[in-house]
């Protein structure tokens, strides 16, 4: 009885686990959806039919997050996003609460996006909004600028849809509206309007919108900062002067400032669309890629896998190979950076200590060659996994020859290859007590030369563009891994040589985020990149943590992935590390999450089911920290020492524009950024502008704070040095 009663519970748990994985499969499919431009091209067809002989029309699309009812942003103390983050998925119609609005660190990146796309036009406005029935829809508009007349709108909602994008951190609303002036407000709403109606004027909230346009094609792109303020009431002239700073400002209630993404048809070209069919294709095209660009996605990677399980009997005599080589007992002997700091800039300013160049951002591998036919890759998990080389490659480097490098994505060609970026032996003997330009330069330039696709770029060499010779390995040797060197440079060329090659606008047909940082030289280097790396030339090879090498990253690429617990009903958010004993270490006192990161955190959470390891990064400016996705294919946080040192990375780490000065510099002695920056601290915290009246053929000075001029110099320009 104790044998069918056991058996009964353990189907019961199996019909559960098959149930949820069924849920599961099915949840994920609904997440699948279709293409944003075809979801753009539904929506404008069915609408066209609508703005058809109509004045006023608006056709826009608004970013923001679309979340669950009852649990929005701003509304709710456990907002929840309705769909939870996916890589690979398209757009899906879905019903929810849309709330418009971005983190602050996405409205910058949308804003740095939008700058490189055209001129921009900055205006300011506030508009008073009621809330009595008779006034639903109207807007009183005041424009900052007293040249502009105040007017009235009635803005009507003619179509609209949501689209949850699960690839991407927002959401898209698409709308189409008609506006309408003063003289289609009904007879209610003028009563309302009528200063004698009521002592309280009728207009009872207020939205500020500073903003920022940029047009590209059809289309214009609106970055607003929105600052809303709600009022007993107010009549039109109350309003307009306070719009306008004639009179204090009194609000009934706390400000709220929110940051809006709206990308609207520019009215010329509605116009032209009420007027010629079939416009439809092109329009969506325009937007969809408008909105990819400023709501980047993340597509699934379809790369194909360079290499090939190796039988546990090759593994078994990879390793060997490997140990003899190194004369190690360690299976992956391979160096680990450290962060590059303030305080090593003093050592890469040092004459012939350093050596520079991208960090690709790939996965890293020592390639092991174990007899004449067979080479296989060993990554830091000691998975090893055999590699196909090209003829040149097998012909060249003999057995027991050990290179480190990554797999990186070529983005030109669509294929992996094996980017070297050290030499720890060559076939003939062990490099790894040898300097690195022995080492490298060494290898790769001499014995280990034909086995690379393109040639070795010395310290000093200019760029000579390999895609020709590039293209040629690849028809020789189709479907190997080819070997192409890392291109080293002096930090004093840093600029030249590295960073004037790091473009971030485009998305290479869909293969990469838009916005995503991809290093160019030619096609033969031609991918992914997340930072610098700095590889001491001097000194030998070391194993496992050197404090020597160091290695970059921009300030958003500083992420540490913590698992995030406790989101029930109302619960917080509790961010967790790993400590000493494996237990979790609570992180919640230091990691501040904006309420559009927390409502997509609890969607996840709830989909994955917590806890979830999340990717999380610090954004400086704002002091919050920013959800960059789940990482399901990781089940443990990382240590608590990670997230110190990623937290004093923050702090010690040099911007770009720093890192590059400073460099260029031969000694610590004529470094004087420090100088120029305390300079331009106090400049721009400074008032006082210098200007010449040509009148008064003399100077003089402007407040830029107060308005006020002076003939005389200001004492505070005098204290600061300045002629």
């Amino acid at each position: 009885m104790c044998s069918s009663f056991a058996k009964e519970q353990t189907e019961h748990h199996m019909r559960i686990k098959v149930d949820a994985e069924k849920k599961a499969k099915e949840a994920a499919a609904r997440l699948r959806g279709e293409s944003l431009v075809v979801s753009i091209q539904k929506f404008l067809h069915r609408t066209r039919a609508l703005m058809l002989e109509r004045e006023g029309v608006e056709v826009e699309a608004r970013i923001g997050v679309l979340c669950e009812p009852h649990f929005e942003v701003g509304s709710s103390s456990a907002p929840r996003r309705l769909m939870p983050s996916k890589r690979g998925c398209g757009a899906v119609a879905s019903t929810g609460s849309f709330v418009p609005g971005v983190a602050l660190a996405v409205a910058r990146s949308a804003s740095a996006t939008a700058s490189r796309l055209g001129t921009r036009v900055e205006s300011s406005e506030s508009t008073f909004g009621s809330e009595a029935k008779a006034l639903e829809g109207a807007r009183l508009v005041v424009p900052s600028d007293a040249s502009r007349a105040t007017r009235l709108e009635i803005k009507t909602t003619l179509d609209w849809m949501d689209l949850g994008l699960p690839s991407a951190q927002y959401d898209v609303r698409l709308m189409v509206s008609v506006e309408a002036g003063e003289g289609s407000l009904g007879q209610e709403a003028l009563k309302a309007l009528s200063p004698t109606n009521k002592a309280l004027g009728p207009w009872t909230w207020r939205r500020h919108k500073q903003r920022v346009s940029t047009t590209w094609g059809s289309w214009r792109i609106d970055e607003t900062t929105v600052t809303r303020t709600t009022y007993l009431g107010l009549t039109t002239d109350q309003a307009t002067a306070i719009a306008r700073r004639q009179q204090p400002d009194s609000p009934e209630a706390p400000t709220s400032v929110v940051r809006e993404i709206e990308v609207e048809l520019a009215p010329e070209a509605a116009a032209r669309w009420q007027r010629e069919d079939r416009l439809e294709d092109k329009l969506a095209v325009e937007l969809g890629s408008l909105l990819l660009a400023l709501n980047p996605t993340e597509s699934v990677d379809t790369r194909r896998d360079p290499s090939s399980p190796a039988s546990p009997e090759t593994a078994e005599a990879i390793v060997a190979r490997l140990k003899e080589s190194l004369g190690r007992a360690s299976r992956f002997p391979g160096s680990m950076p450290a962060g590059f700091a303030r305080r090593h800039i003093k050592d890469a300013q040092a004459p012939e200590a350093y050596a520079v160049a991208e960090k690709s951002d790939g996965e890293r591998r020592l390639l092991v060659v174990l007899d004449e036919r067979r080479a296989a890759l060993i990554d830091r998990a000691e998975d090893v996994r055999l590699v196909a080389l090209s003829p040149s490659a097998l012909d060249t480097l003999r057995p027991g020859t050990v290179i480190d490098g990554e797999i990186v994505h070529n983005l030109e060609h669509r294929i992996s290859v094996f980017l070297v970026f050290d030499v720890l032996h060559d076939g003939r003997e062990n490099l790894t007590r040898r300097a690195f330009d022995d080492r490298f330069f060494g290898a790769l330039k001499t014995v280990l030369a034909p086995a690379l696709a393109v040639p070795c770029p010395g310290l000093d060499d200019d760029h000579v563009d390999h895609s020709s010779l590039f293209r040629d390995a690849l028809a020789k040797a189709p479907g190997a891994l080819l070997l192409v060197p890392k291109r080293f440079s002096r930090p004093r060329d840093l600029k030249r040589h590295v960073l004037s090659k790091i473009k971030r606008d485009a998305d290479y047909d869909g293969q990469v985020k838009f916005g995503a940082r991809v290093f160019r030289e030619d096609s033969a280097r031609c991918h992914l990149t997340d930072g610098l790396v700095f590889v001491p030339r001097k000194g030998e090879y070391v194993s496992g943590s050197d404090p020597t090498l160091l290695k970059w990253k921009w300030k958003e690429g500083l992420t540490v992935d913590l698992e995030v617990r406790g989101a029930g009903k109302g619960g917080d958010l509790s961010p967790c590390a790993v400590g000493d004993d494996g237990e979790p270490v609570d992180c919640s006192k230091h990691v501040s999450l904006d309420s559009f990161d927390q409502a997509r955190l609890r969607a996840d959470l709830y989909f994955y089911h917590a806890p979830l390891v999340a990717e999380l990064g610090l954004d400086p400016t704002s002091g919050f920290w920013e959800y960059h996705g789940p990482r399901p294919d990781k089940t443990h946080a990382n240590h608590f020492d990670v997230f110190v040192s990623t937290l004093l990375l923050h702090a010690e780490s040099p911007d770009e524009p720093e890192l590059e000065y400073r460099l260029r510099h031969p000694s610590p002695d004529k470094d004087d950024w420090h100088a120029l920056v305390a300079k331009a601290m106090a400049a721009a915290t400074n008032p006082w502008t210098e200007n010449f009246s040509k009148s008064f053929k003399r100077p003089y000075w402007f407040n830029k704070f107060n308005g006020k001029t002076t003939w005389d110099k200001p004492p505070e320009l005098a204290a600061l040095g300045n002629s």
